[in-house]
């Protein structure tokens, strides 16, 4: 219950205090005349205690309780020294007259109380911000008081400026007082207003109380505030980290409670806090029980919030399948969680969509939240969704089951136990070489290729706990091997790499490098070629990596390692590699350099075809004068390069330049319907080889858009050429290898948005061009991201009004795109926003502004003059006849029959020939 009194406001803004709460509890005469005694002790225990029970982040928000039992004379000076952010008045009182009980055996008047805190302010700058009046009817009026007038106590606090004050109606048994008083403590802890703290005491005692007739108890607080109830309030800088410990804590799965830490647990939550991915196994001879194991490790999970910041979501799968636990976690935040716990309603969000929607459209939400870390117990391999999800989580992990399985070991998680030191106190890791090579490895190393090094010692660090074993690798413990690490000088850590690289150049894993089945193993070679001061191997590890993201068309992560090495120890095809790279991530200077820059003779026949094919694609993107035939010229000589060779030694090359050829007559000549079965008969050779599903992922897409815009031009059949588009854009998105890094991941999305356009279906379009940016950043294609993001950004445009239009945002888009200007793809984009822009500006009648937007437009068909066929031509009509329209310069529009031979035949065809009506049949 809160009621409303008129008085000064608070000195301070609850929410602007910013320093730890101060509690100050006055205690009075346990016993006086006529007056039952009461246990102050025993209330003075449970607020000690309930500060004592909070978290260490929410304890360092509590300063000590100060109690003193003071009389009359004294209380000023208690009140200067302490400056309580709380002041709890502790003891008896009277309600006619109202006064309180002091321990000096005085009694305490409103009017004192408030003449007090008056004068203590004087000197401490500070008034309490909240009052408690623990003691029996102070919120009772006076019989004869006027209706609606604040009782005496509260009057006098709410005029000294107290901004709220809790008074009891009625007495409070001693079985229940020490109870709500400490929870109404340790919720004001927690950043509640005083109202919110009560209402929480005053709940628990309902919960108890209601069955039973003659209890009332939980009727008697009353809160009055001054002003209306303050949101939450933040005693310091430290409360939010507070505030998220303790809902981790209600949130925890039934049956569980985490356990304190000593020295060494505080030290291993530490190293965990440090890595995303943690799976923590128990030696069960170590731990007396099951419960036991989980406390231990959960209490070092939570204290991980205290160190990262990342809010704990822990689920117990032990019991239950994976949505069944997910629907109970759901439940619970819906009964434990409020407006000050959740303010931004993610958690509450989050539930509701694992009601509505199913568990596995909640666990991917929850996955994305890089807030999070989630602690799973025993959770279920068998649930594919679970951890396909977690795969790519932004969120962080820690996992206790059983055992550390292999994929887990190879997926790049972290092995850990719940142990102590190593066995045996005499022993020295440092006395076996593999020891520090395990600390430092990157790579879960193969069981025989450990033992093909050194059987007798793998068995001795496995005795002493320093190895983890599944069925067929072994890794070091992680806290063990951060606390070697810790110990090594540079040339043990420069050692302890090429010790560590050794382990994964064993016959397992070259067989591994060999087929391409894992990048973390041929990443972690190259990392500790390069740690250990290997260049021989380093060479070798870095061209291994590289080859695999060719392979994998992963154009940026290719170049990341290219940049890092040095070129002369890996050989002129690499040049190639990068060159294709900078292609594709839209770096077309760069990849001319590099290509031009290769010596030929030392490539082999297909290297050269490859290369003389990449150069044909820098032609065709420069959109330079004879590009197009320049292009082709190179395609045909790269296919006369392959003749002559075995046909399995070059059918990819070819088919690849094949493809390419496809392209030209698709995207540079215009004729998407002639370039349809070329494209088809690749795609059907493609299927026809193993392992090659994203090169025809690849031509699908560019099938897809042929038959759009054959389609888009009214062609016969056109509606079933569009379902057509559609099966092969879904066979191409079904073909992609999972988690590729390849651009096209992106285009499909982004083609398919184009296709919903078509299909006039609005929302799912939106969703996939949204989608095409999300992929686009998670695979480094920055093209695709900001083409998308202008693609967005005119459709919301397009439901606006004209005088709604900022060109300053067109302005924003169109530099992200600068970048990629020489791409002929994002040239277009570029210059059809500056139109775009220009129109909206002219409609709304702002002719002088849209001169800018128009003379960039020109200048880029300027910079392309390949750009002279099909839709081409209507930019540069366009262009022109809106620079004529603003009365800027007639030159271009004067100048278009003179440089374009087809000029003439354009604006008779569309009854063009003015400014005016060529701009409207550009439109």
């Amino acid at each position: 219950m809160v009621r409303l009194v008129t008085g000064q406001s608070a000195f301070v803004a609850p929410r602007d205090i910013g320093n730890p709460l101060r509690v100050l509890v006055v205690q009075g005469q346990e016993a006086g005349p006529g007056l039952d005694n009461i246990d102050l002790k025993a209330e003075l225990q449970a607020l000690n205690l309930a500060r004592d029970s909070l978290d260490a982040a929410a304890k360092a928000l509590v300063a000590p309780i100060e109690a003193r039992a003071v009389g009359r004379a004294e209380l000023v000076d208690a009140l200067s020294e302490t400056k309580p952010t709380l002041l709890w008045l502790s003891g008896h009182a009277t309600e006619n007259p109202p006064r309180f009980l002091l321990a000096d055996g005085s009694w305490l008047s409103p009017d004192d109380l408030a003449a007090a805190i008056g004068d203590a302010a004087k000197t401490s700058r500070v008034v309490p911000l909240y009052v408690v009046l623990w003691a029996c009817k102070t919120g009772l009026n006076e019989r004869f008081a006027a209706p609606g007038a604040a009782p005496p106590f509260i009057q006098a606090l709410a005029n000294v400026g107290v901004s709220a004050v809790l008074a009891t109606l009625g007495p409070l048994a001693d079985d229940i007082a020490p109870d709500l008083a400490a929870a109404v403590l340790q919720a004001l802890a927690m950043g509640r207003p005083l109202d919110h703290a009560v209402a929480r005491g005053r709940a628990a005692l309902m919960a108890t109380q209601l069955g039973e007739n003659d209890r009332d108890d939980w009727a008697c607080p009353v809160v009055w505030c001054v002003d209306l109830p303050e949101g939450e309030i933040a005693w310091s800088d430290a409360t939010a980290p507070a505030q998220r410990q303790e809902l981790a804590r209600r949130l925890l799965p039934p049956e569980t409670a985490p356990a304190e830490l000593d020295g060494t647990a505080r030290k291993q939550a530490e190293t965990w806090s440090q890595h995303r991915r943690v799976w923590v196994t128990e030696r069960t001879n170590r731990m007396a029980s099951a419960f036991q194991v989980r406390s231990e490790w959960l209490g070092r999970v939570l204290a991980q919030q205290r160190i990262n910041h990342r809010m704990v979501v822990a689920l117990d799968f032990t019991d239950g399948s994976a949505g069944r636990v997910l629907r109970d976690w759901a439940g619970r935040v819906m009964r434990v969680t409020d407006d000050f716990d959740d303010p931004g309603r993610q958690f509450r969000e989050l539930a509701a969509l694992i009601t509505e929607e199913g568990p596995e459209a909640g666990w991917r939400k929850l996955c994305h939240g890089e807030q999070f870390t989630l602690a799973l117990i025993a959770p279920p391999e068998r649930d594919d969704w679970l951890w396909n999800a977690l795969r790519d989580a932004a969120a962080a992990a820690v996992v206790l089951a059983d055992g550390f399985p292999q994929w887990a070991a190879e997926g790049g998680w972290k092995a850990e136990e719940l142990t102590g030191d190593p066995e045996g106190v005499d022993f020295d890791p440092l006395q076996y070489p593999l020891a520090p090579g395990l600390a430092v490895l990157a790579f879960p190393a193969a069981a025989p290729d450990l033992a093909d090094i050194d059987a007798a010692q793998v068995e001795e660090l496995k005795n002493a706990g320093l190895l983890v074993e599944t069925r067929a690798v072994c890794v070091m413990p992680l806290s063990r091997a951060v606390s070697l690490v810790d110990r090594l000088d540079p040339g043990q850590f420069t050692a302890a790499h090429r010790t560590a690289f050794a382990m994964l150049d064993g016959a397992v894993a070259r067989a591994h490098v060999e087929r391409g089945t894992y990048e973390a193993l041929l990443r972690a070679r190259l990392d500790h070629a390069r740690l250990g001061s290997a260049p021989s191997a380093r060479s070798t590890a870095a061209q291994q990596l590289m080859g695999y993201y060719r392979h994998h068309r992963r154009a940026s992560a290719l170049l990341d390692v290219f940049d890092q090495t040095n070129v002369r120890t890996i050989g002129e095809v690499w040049k190639v590699s990068a060159g294709w790279a900078h292609l594709a991530t839209g770096s077309v200077h760069k990849a001319r350099d590099l290509l031009e820059d290769v010596h030929d003779d030392e490539l082999e026949p297909v290297e050269q075809a490859d290369r003389l094919a990449l150069l044909a694609e820098v032609e065709k993107t420069s959109g330079g004068k004879g590009s197009k035939a320049r292009a082709r010229r190179l395609l045909e000589q790269a296919l006369s390069v392959l003749e002559g060779e075995p046909e399995a030694a070059v059918k990819v090359t070819r088919l690849r330049i094949e493809h390419e050829l496809a392209r030209l007559t698709h995207f540079i000549d215009g004729d998407p319907a002639a370039a349809i079965p070329q494209y088809r008969k690749i795609s059907a050779a493609w299927q026809a080889l193993p392992d090659h599903g994203l090169d025809q992922a690849i031509t699908l897409r560019n099938l897809a858009e042929a038959e759009m815009k054959v389609a888009d031009r009214g062609a016969p059949g056109a509606p079933a050429l569009f379902d057509t588009a559609a099966d092969d854009l879904a066979m191409a998105r079904d073909l992609l290898p999972p988690n590729t890094g390849h651009p096209v991941a992106a285009e499909l999305e982004y083609l398919a948005g184009r296709l919903a356009v078509r299909h006039g279906e609005e929302e799912r379009a939106t969703r996939c061009f949204k989608q095409a940016q999300s992929v686009g950043l998670a695979t480094n294609h920055l093209m695709l991201v900001a083409i998308a993001e202008a693609r967005l950004f005119w459709r919301k445009v397009a439901r606006q009004p004209v005088e709604e239009y900022d060109p300053g945002e067109w302005t924003k888009r169109a530099t992200a795109l600068m970048p990629f200007r020489r791409h002929s793809w994002a040239a277009r984009v570029l210059i059809d926003g500056d139109l775009r822009s220009a129109r909206r500006l002219m409609d709304g009648c702002l002719k002088r502004a849209a001169v800018a937007p128009l003379l960039h437009a020109r200048s880029l068909l300027e910079a392309n003059p390949a750009f002279d066929a099909g839709s081409d031509r209507d930019r540069i009509i366009a262009a022109c006849a809106g620079l004529a329209l603003t009365g800027t310069d007639q030159t271009h529009w004067e100048e278009l029959p003179r440089r374009y031979g087809w000029f003439t035949q354009w604006t008779a065809d569309r009854d063009a020939a003015t400014p005016e009506k060529a701009w409207e049949a550009t439109s």
